[in-house]
C-alpha cells in the first residue's frame, strides 16, 4: 500500500494540474458579423459533411503507473467515441489517472463542423445567406465537405517512477501533453452541379503542455477550424466574385434539369 503522504501528494498534484471541471462539449463562435451588402446575392447551402476518418483508437495511458515506464499515451482517430482523455476531469472530480476520465466528448463532426463552416461564411458577408441544409436542392450554391482527421493524441508523464513521479513536476517538468489535428476538404458547386467552382483544404494542428497549477484543455478543434477558415475564406471571396452573375438562382437550376 502506498504511504499516506504519497497518496495525498498524488491527489493534490492531479487536482492542481486539472484546475477545474471542464465540459467536453463542442461549441463554435464565428468571427464578427461583417456589416456590408453581400458580394453576391446568392444563398449557400452547407450539407452535413462526409466522415472519412480512420476508425482506430488506442489507449495506453495507465501504463505510466508501471515503474520504469516514463509516460502513458492515447491516440484517438475518433475521439468523441472515447471516454478517457488526458487533462479533462469528470463531474465527480476524476481525471483519467484517477478513474474513468471526463466522459465522452459531445461532438457530432459531420453536422457540427458543417454548421460552424456555414456560420463563418454567413458572418463573412460574402453571400446573402449561408446555412446548414439537408437537401442538395436547397440554395443557389452547395458546399460539400469531407472530414479527414480529428486526431487527438496525448501523454501523461510519471517519468518511470510510478506514483512517485508526481514529485517531478514540482521542479517544472510537464504533467502532460496533448496534440490536436484537424483536416477537412471543402468543395463548392452551383446548385444541381457536381463541378466545383471552389475547393479548399483546412489542415491545422496544435500542441499543448500542462504543468502543475496550469492545465491546458484537451480539445482545440474550434480554434483550429477558425484559423483554417480564415485562411480559406479570402479565396472563396475571389472565386465567387469571379463567377458573379453567372451563378443561376436555385429555381433556375431546377428548371434547367440540374445541368452544370
Amino acid at each position: 500500500m502506498a504511504p499516506r503522504w504519497l497518496t495525498a501528494l498524488a491527489l493534490a498534484w492531479l487536482l492542481a494540474g486539472c484546475e477545474t471541471v471542464r465540459s467536453n462539449t463542442w461549441s463554435y463562435k464565428p468571427g464578427p458579423l461583417v456589416s456590408r451588402a453581400p458580394l453576391i446575392d446568392k444563398s449557400l447551402n452547407v450539407l452535413p459533411f462526409d466522415d472519412f476518418r480512420e476508425n482506430r483508437n488506442v489507449n495506453h495511458l495507465l501504463l505510466c503507473l508501471i515503474p520504469l515506464v516514463p509516460y502513458g499515451s492515447v491516440d484517438y482517430r475518433t475521439p468523441e467515441t472515447m471516454r478517457m482523455y488526458i487533462n479533462s476531469m469528470s463531474d465527480t472530480g476524476e481525471t483519467a489517472l484517477m478513474g474513468t476520465g471526463g466522459g465522452r466528448w459531445v461532438f457530432r463532426p459531420s453536422e457540427d463542423l458543417a454548421r460552424a463552416v456555414a456560420a463563418e461564411i454567413d458572418h463573412a458577408g460574402i453571400v446573402r445567406e449561408a446555412f446548414l441544409g439537408r437537401r442538395p436542392s436547397e440554395g443557389d450554391l452547395v458546399l460539400r465537405g469531407e472530414v479527414i482527421s480529428t486526431r487527438y493524441s496525448g501523454k501523461g508523464y510519471l517519468y518511470g517512477l510510478s506514483l512517485a513521479g508526481m514529485l517531478v513536476p514540482l521542479f517544472g517538468a510537464p504533467i502532460s501533453s496533448v496534440h490536436n489535428e484537424l483536416e477537412l476538404r471543402l468543395a463548392l458547386t452551383r446548385q444541381g452541379s457536381r463541378r466545383p467552382i471552389w475547393t479548399a483544404t483546412v489542415r491545422e494542428q496544435k500542441n499543448a503542455r500542462s504543468r502543475i497549477f496550469h492545465s491546458e484543455p484537451d480539445f482545440f478543434y474550434e480554434d483550429l477550424l477558425r484559423t483554417g477558415l480564415r485562411k480559406a475564406i479570402p479565396s472563396l471571396e475571389m472565386a465567387l466574385t469571379a463567377q458573379g452573375r453567372s451563378i443561376p438562382a436555385a429555381g433556375d437550376a431546377n428548371r434547367a434539369g440540374g445541368r452544370p
